[in-house]
Order: structure tokens, then sequence, then C-alpha cells
């Protein structure tokens, strides 16, 4: 949105607004497919709330620029780490044997934020 003119402060929550209608979208076809794995995804949305509270609270603080460079910086994280990826046969945290490690869905590391240490 801030490429199409509209400054930062109305460009992030616009943006959100348009990620989370494309969500709700992805989520009802998954629903209906039943393929979500809700303790996962529970653990995810109850992060996402304090995080999305101090996100927000740092962002106040911070100059636009850096801002911008910081989300910059890791888009390009993100996409080095899927291009370069190995591609996973069952899903995240699986172990040869086809069990779960566990990473993603222990809430002991709720507070710490590390679900992509498996």
């Amino acid at each position: 949105m801030y490429g199409v003119g509209l400054p930062l402060d109305a460009a992030i929550p616009t943006s959100l607004l348009v990620v989370a209608v494309s969500a709700a979208g992805g989520l009802v076809a998954r629903w209906r497919s039943k393929v979500i794995r809700w303790p996962v995804a529970l653990v995810f949305a109850a992060a996402s709330v304090p995080a999305a509270f101090g996100g927000t609270a740092l962002g106040k603080l911070l100059p636009d620029r850096w801002l911008l460079l910081a989300f910059a910086a890791l888009m390009a994280v993100i996409a080095v780490r899927m291009l370069t990826a190995a591609p996973e046969r069952d899903g995240a945290c699986r172990t040869s044997a086809g069990g779960c490690t566990g990473a993603v869905a222990c809430p002991g590391r709720l507070p710490s934020g590390l679900w992509w240490a498996c």
C-alpha cells in the first residue's frame, strides 16, 4: 500500500486488513477440507495478539525509514529461506519416523517465539 502512495501510518493498517480478508478466505477453504491443525493454529493465534500490541508500540517509537528498512530486510531473509529450503515431506517438525518433535505446538515456547527451531 505504501508503494501506491499511502503514507506509512495508513498503509500498515490497510495492508493488515487486506491480509486478514485474504486469510479469512483461505481459512474457509481449509476448514471445509478439514486440514487445519487447530492446536498449532491456536498457539500461533495466542502469540499473535501480544506480539501485535508490542509491534505497534515499537513501531510508534521508530522512524518510518527504519521500519521500512527492517521490513525489507525481513522479506529478503524470508525469500532466501523459501528459495533455499529443502522440501518438507510430511509437514513441519516431522521426524523421519513420522512423529512430531512438538517444537511448533509446544506451549512452553509460546513466550519465546521459537517455533522455527525444529
